[in-house]
């Protein structure tokens, strides 16, 4: 199911995978008041979003999977684009 909002761009970065440490994730954070997602994303969607501006709203397409075995899979992020007024 898609899930469409406006979130604020928090961080776009690589930190070191769990499982092998020479290896690295990309993470991208969003804020949403006081709440945060953060999402582990393809080097494709990471190379997107990193030169985009930072604390700067966009609008956010999820793929929300309400079935997911696990919390941290029951969301996607699908598509960033600049805020439509």
């Amino acid at each position: 199911m898609k899930v469409m909002g406006r979130f604020v761009l928090g961080a776009v970065t690589q930190e070191p995978s769990f499982k092998d440490p020479n290896k690295m994730n990309n993470v991208i954070l969003f804020l949403d008041g006081r709440d945060t997602l953060n999402f582990f994303v393809d080097d494709a969607m990471y190379f997107q979003l990193k030169d985009k501006e930072l604390f700067k709203p966009y609008d956010v397409v999820l793929n929300y999977k309400p079935f997911a075995q696990k919390v941290a899979y029951c969301m996607d992020l699908v598509s960033v684009a600049e805020c439509r007024k």
